[in-house]
C-alpha cells in the first residue's frame, strides 16, 4: 500500500511538473489607444485636460509592438513607448521645447 501511494505521488508531481514548461503562444489582446495615453499621463502624474497634442501612434515594426505617446505641457515634449499588451512603460523622455 506504501508503495502504491509513493507511485501516486511520484506521478502526481511529474505530471504537475510537465506543464510548467508549457508556453502559453495565444497573444494577449492590444491595450487601446485610450488605454496607452492614460498609462503615458498617469506615469507623467498629468491629466489629459491639462496637456496639448495627445497623439498615440501603433507602432508594430519594433521588437516588443508599442504604443508611441506624445504630449506637450508648457515647453516641455513628453513621450512614451507603451508596450501594446502589457501596457508597461518601455521608455520614457521629457524634453525642453
Amino acid at each position: 500500500m506504501k508503495k502504491i501511494l509513493a507511485l501516486v505521488l511520484v506521478l502526481s508531481f511529474a505530471l504537475s511538473l510537465c506543464g510548467c514548461g508549457a508556453v502559453n503562444t495565444t497573444p494577449k489582446e492590444k491595450i487601446t489607444q485610450e488605454r496607452a495615453i492614460a498609462i503615458a499621463l498617469d506615469n507623467a502624474k498629468l491629466a489629459e485636460k491639462d496637456v496639448l497634442n495627445i497623439e498615440a501612434d501603433y507602432d508594430a515594426d519594433e521588437k516588443r509592438p508599442q504604443w508611441e505617446v506624445t504630449f506637450e505641457l508648457w515647453d516641455y515634449e513628453y513621450s512614451y513607448d507603451i508596450d501594446a499588451y502589457s501596457g508597461e512603460v518601455i521608455n520614457s523622455e521629457k524634453e525642453k521645447d
